[in-house]
């Protein structure tokens, strides 16, 4: 049965297991609808002012400049009709110091490097009809997946802009969404030893809410992911199948823990020599410089968060850990941290403060999916994170990211890694 096949009928699973069901068409769907009827009934609108308001609203799209990111597979539309068009997008200025030692002779890096670079993104998120909506995307960078960074360079060149994301969205229903295409990773991970924050997964997710109450939530997220898809003598295709619950438990106004337990089926990547040239080869091979492994994972990302009623706004003990299940070797990952300061960045001075230490051994995951800014991304590695970012108003902070001691297991290479950001969002 062909991939995208199973995601339909997975989805239309998921849809009746959680009761799916078609809106009256003659209630009022949203906020606006139900103001209008409101007015109506209370003699203030007649039928026919009514009906020209409502027809004006559907002809006239709101353009809204909020700063959040549409829906996506992770973010369950509400019941009523979204009406706005949303255009977000965020720019980042960084100056950065990069200091590597024990690198082996002849080795294209080298050992200190100083450079300037930008970051840009700019989104557009429509809402088509009642329970269709459509994104795209536009950022800086090349072609790694995992860095929109672009490096000022070559006596001031202009610079490609390329697609960040791409998707549609169907709502069956208050608790059941699918999306489709290039979209923001809508798995929860509590860090970033899994997935790099710059990778757009591509494929089809289901999401699903299996309860809503005031002290636990229940999110499902399942889907299937193209890694490659490619028909040559040297590379197949190659797929990624997923299933996150994710739990959220208020314990009280003062404690929260969230839990996330994932599987990972890969398939067929085993036997390819890599799916692409921006990931560091460091993954397990066997004499012909193929993959040995698919890389089943079992995941669990986790999160205490603490609110106390004086010194921080929150405080925050969070960790990720990973079992390779196919290797016998050098197959478990895991990191742990902590976070405090501001619950958010939207006043001047408000400030967080995180530290992580994380350990990634050789085939616990695959080598192009992790923070690429650790070590350059490869996997056999551990060391420390340090971060600093305060708010110079609304939308716009300052950051300060240190990777300090960080080494290549088995070997003497070590990075210390310094960026400095200006973060500024819309």
């Amino acid at each position: 049965m062909p991939i995208f096949t199973q995601i339909i009928l997975l989805g239309l699973m998921l849809t009746s297991f959680t009761g799916a069901y078609a809106d009256n068409p003659h209630e009022p769907s949203t906020d606006v609808d139900r103001l209008v009827a409101v007015l109506v009934a209370k003699g203030t609108l007649t039928r026919d002012e009514a009906a020209e308001i409502l027809g004006e609203l559907d002809r006239v799209p709101i353009v809204d400049m909020s700063n959040s990111r549409s829906a996506n597979s992770s973010q369950l539309a509400t019941s009523e009709v979204p009406v706005r068009i949303k255009i977000t997008g965020d720019l980042r200025l960084r100056a950065q110091t990069d200091d590597r030692t024990g690198l082996p002779e002849g080795a294209q890096v080298a050992e200190e490097a100083g450079e300037g670079r930008y970051l840009w993104r700019l989104g557009v998120d429509i809402p088509v009809q009642e329970r269709w909506q459509v994104g795209f995307g536009l950022t800086s960078g090349g072609s790694d997946p995992r860095s929109n960074n672009q490096t000022f360079t070559d006596a001031f060149q202009t610079y490609d802009a390329r697609i960040d994301y791409a998707y549609a969205s169907y709502r069956f229903n208050d608790r059941v969404q699918l999306t489709g295409g290039k979209f923001d990773n809508p798995l929860w991970n509590a860090k970033d030893l899994l997935w790099d924050t710059d990778i757009r997964p591509e494929g089809a997710m289901v999401a699903s809410r299996l309860l809503d109450n005031e002290r636990l939530r229940l999110d499902l997220s399942t889907g299937g992911l193209i890694l490659s898809d490619k028909e040559s003598d040297i590379s197949q295709d190659a797929y990624m199948w997923v299933a996150q619950l994710h739990a959220r438990w208020q314990v009280n106004e003062n404690w929260s823990l969230d839990l996330a337990p994932a599987y990972y089926f890969s398939q067929d990547l085993q036997g390819t020599p890599g799916l692409t040239d921006n990931a560091v080869p460091t993954n397990s091979r066997d004499a012909n410089g193929n993959l040995l492994y698919d890389y089943d994972a079992a995941t669990l990302s986790g999160a205490v968060t603490w609110q106390p009623p004086a010194l921080v706004q929150q405080a925050q003990w969070f960790g990720e850990l990973i079992h390779a299940t196919d290797p016998s070797d050098d197959s478990i990952g895991w990191l742990a941290g902590t976070r405090f300061g501001a619950q958010r960045l939207d006043q001047l001075w408000a400030w967080q403060f995180s530290y992580n230490y994380r350990r990634l051994e050789q085939d616990a995951w695959p080598e192009f999916l992790q923070d690429s800014d650790f070590l350059f991304g490869a996997t056999g590695v551990k060391g420390s994170e340090f971060e600093l970012k305060i708010a110079l108003g609304a939308n716009t902070s300052i950051g300060l990211d240190y990777y300090v001691n960080n080494e290549l297991l088995d070997t003497d290479i070590e990075q210390d890694l310094l960026q400095l950001d200006l973060n500024l969002s819309w």
